[in-house]
């Protein structure tokens, strides 16, 4: 593992440490979606599977192949604060993609 990779998990662990697992969701892409946020939700750890997927945090629908934040299958990411996990919104990219999502406060 590379050193930023290391660091990256080093800032995860610590974010993961100082909140508590509350709720957990798997969303099956298919055409534009939306997660379904518990509204005590402050982060939220986010691994995609099975397919790539683009997404958009301010509400606004991403399209296939033009725009969006591009994850692919095997990627995970985070997402902070309840107002971008609530405008978070995401398409298939390729694939027959799968988020799953765990939530915390």
């Amino acid at each position: 593992m590379d050193p930023l990779d290391q660091a990256v998990n080093q800032i995860r662990l610590a974010i993961l440490n100082s909140y508590k697992a509350i709720s957990s969701q798997t969303l099956t892409v298919s055409g534009l979606s939306s997660l379904t946020v518990p509204t005590d939700a402050k982060y939220a750890l986010i691994t995609v599977e099975g397919g790539d997927v683009r997404f958009w945090m301010d509400g606004t629908a991403p399209a296939t192949g033009t725009s969006g934040l591009l994850r692919v299958s095997g990627a995970a990411f985070d997402i902070t604060e309840y107002y971008n996990l609530n405008r978070f919104r995401v398409i298939d990219e390729a694939g027959s993609p799968i988020l799953q999502i765990q939530y915390f406060q």
